[in-house]
């Protein structure tokens, strides 16, 4: 166990963490980065993080390694000044939920407050039943139209029109995205569909799109997107505008599936 890890990592965060020591060329790339915080509630030096001269010895370290990169956190261990907040302030860096992440960036100036940004989001503790459940696409189907037909259940729709939606969704096409820069493009044009014409730049909203579907460095924590194509939404929420398509981003870094359903009110 490292000196300073004081509680357990998820996979997921410390290949973040590492990703950002790995990509660091100089010290200005740390302590200059907007990404990274200070844990409030890691009891160092309030709005410290890590200075100019830890961040040298990070890199440093970094260099000494065969493969001139980190593998693990626990390579982290004995870099004098390194301890236990700031480590915990790269957890608490690097440590946010992609589709929280996500959301923050779109309603940082991208999306107005006349939008509504909704997300349903599952974790699965068992990852042999999560890869199950997202490796077979019927039984994927099944499981978002039903988490959808109690989503608009509790939005107030009837149980009838809920499940004839659910079935609408569930007969829809599927199709997967499992390369970020096209997934990126593909939601960023689910976005730009409610109102084309003034109210935002489409690279800007596929800019922060990409972000989100590259929030894991590696392969195996992927993002992929499943846009579910030829659905009519038309009757759940009247008053606003929505799109006859639905995106779901299955996140194999944290283990999750999330729903995303946007609203427009003109």
């Amino acid at each position: 166990m490292p000196q300073f890890q004081t509680v357990e990592v998820p996979t997921w965060v410390e290949s973040r963490v590492l990703q950002f020591l790995n990509n660091a060329r100089a010290i200005e790339d740390i302590i200059e980065s907007s990404a990274l915080l200070d844990d409030p509630n890691s009891g160092g030096t309030s709005n410290i993080t890590i200075g100019a001269t830890v961040a040298q010895r990070i890199i440093d370290r970094r260099l000494s390694l065969s493969r001139r990169r980190f593998s693990s956190v626990r390579q982290l261990e004995g870099i004098a000044g390194f301890g236990t907040d700031k480590f915990n302030d790269l957890v608490y860096s690097f440590g946010k939920p992609a589709a929280e992440a996500f959301r923050a960036a779109m309603f940082n100036g991208v999306i107005m407050d006349n939008w509504v940004l909704s997300d349903y989001t599952q974790h699965f503790e068992d990852e042999i039943a999560f890869r199950a459940l997202v490796g077979n696409e019927s039984a994927f189907k099944e499981w978002v139209s039903y988490r959808m037909k109690r989503a608009w259940e509790e939005q107030g729709l009837g149980a009838p029109l809920a499940e004839a939606k659910r079935q609408l969704l569930y007969q829809s096409y599927l199709e997967i995205f499992d390369v970020e820069h096209y997934g990126a493009i593909e939601l960023a044009f689910y976005f730009y569909q409610f109102d084309a014409d003034n109210w935002f730049s489409f690279d800007r909203v596929r800019t922060v799109c990409e972000q989100y579907l590259s929030y894991f460095p590696d392969w195996r924590n992927r993002q992929e997107l499943r846009m579910f194509k030829g659905f009519n939404k038309v009757g759940i929420q009247s008053t606003s505008t929505q799109q006859g398509s639905l995106p779901v981003v299955v996140n194999y870094g944290e283990q999750a599936i999330t729903i995303w359903q946007a609203e427009l009110f003109d």
